[in-house]
């Protein structure tokens, strides 16, 4: 706020008290007077300075406001800090309203995903019923490995199984194993070994008395033929005569 001492002189008061309001009606009183005196004596240079002088006091009393009433700064703030608490309550406002919309989104996703678990849920229930049910014909179900996994029958037979839960196999096997390098071993129920892919495909013809399961590290599995142990490759074709050191080891796998 201006506190300059021109407005002692404003005819509205501006920050001076209201009993010193007839200054500022003096001085005009007196510039109009002097003006008036200027123009008959015809003296230009002092009617330019009282009417100037007149017109600069007229005009500093008529922009100042009036402030007839003293009011404390803490009770009425400036129009600055007018201003303020309204652009404050604006931007309080426009925040509320975001966050109030964003909660509403944020409740209406959750309420979504609410229903799409409910809508789910008895669907997911009866699969794994179902699952329960195809797995209980089976008195033993083994390990998946090569979207195969060997079941036993209830007639105490052997056969596999894909994820589905569809028999690829029947169960008329006298053993099955765990496919290992995509591979397991079976035993047909006459007693010989071979061995069997993921496509239920018998890929090594029964002709062994024993088997074992393929080795990742060399994709060849040791198998005993007609009373002598060896290696064999994927194609079933002979590697080696194993070391008796191996033999041992695997026997006691």
């Amino acid at each position: 706020m201006c506190t300059s001492p021109l407005f002692l002189f404003a005819p509205t008061g501006g920050n001076a008290p209201p009993d010193y309001a007839w200054v500022g009606y003096a001085i005009i009183a007196t510039c109009i007077a002097g003006a008036l005196w200027a123009s008959r004596k015809n003296q230009q240079p002092l009617l330019y300075m009282f009417g100037g002088f007149g017109l600069m006091v007229s005009l500093i009393g008529l922009l100042t406001p009036s402030n007839t009433e003293a009011t404390p700064p803490s009770i009425a703030p400036d129009t600055g800090t007018v201003l303020e608490l309204q652009q404050c309550t604006a931007e309080r406002d426009s925040l509320l309203d975001i966050l109030q919309k964003s909660i509403a989104r944020f409740e209406q996703m959750a309420n979504n995903k609410a229903k799409v678990k409910r809508v789910n849920k008895p669907a997911s229930i009866q699969g794994k019923v179902n699952q329960v049910s195809a797995l209980a014909q089976y008195k033993y179900v083994g390990v998946f490995r090569h979207n195969l996994a060997p079941v036993k029958g209830k007639n105490g037979k052997w056969g596999y199984i894909n994820r589905q839960n569809k028999e690829v196999v029947p169960c008329f096997l006298k053993m099955a194993c765990t496919l290992h390098c995509g591979l397991g071993g079976i035993q047909h129920p006459e007693g010989l070994w071979g061995y069997i892919n993921s496509s239920g495909e018998v890929i090594i013809p029964y002709e062994f008395e024993e088997v074992l399961a393929f080795e990742p590290d060399r994709n060849q599995a040791m198998v005993l033929f007609q009373g002598m142990w060896m290696w064999i490759d994927q194609d079933g074709e002979y590697v080696r005569e194993a070391s008796p050191e191996e033999i041992k080891a695997r026997k006691k796998v």
